[in-house]
């Protein structure tokens, strides 16, 4: 059996994301996405 038929061939797609409001409240800087998902930047963290 050959190894590369037993193995599923996947794409990884793109996702077009970027920042659509960016603020820093008491030294932790954070944001929200353009598909309204909150993120902490990695100082915030």
């Amino acid at each position: 059996m050959d190894n590369q038929e037993s193995m599923p061939s996947y794409r990884q797609g793109e996702i077009a994301l970027f920042p659509v409001k960016e603020k820093e409240v008491d030294g932790i800087q954070m944001g929200v996405l353009n598909d309204g998902t909150p993120y902490l930047t990695m100082r915030g963290l």
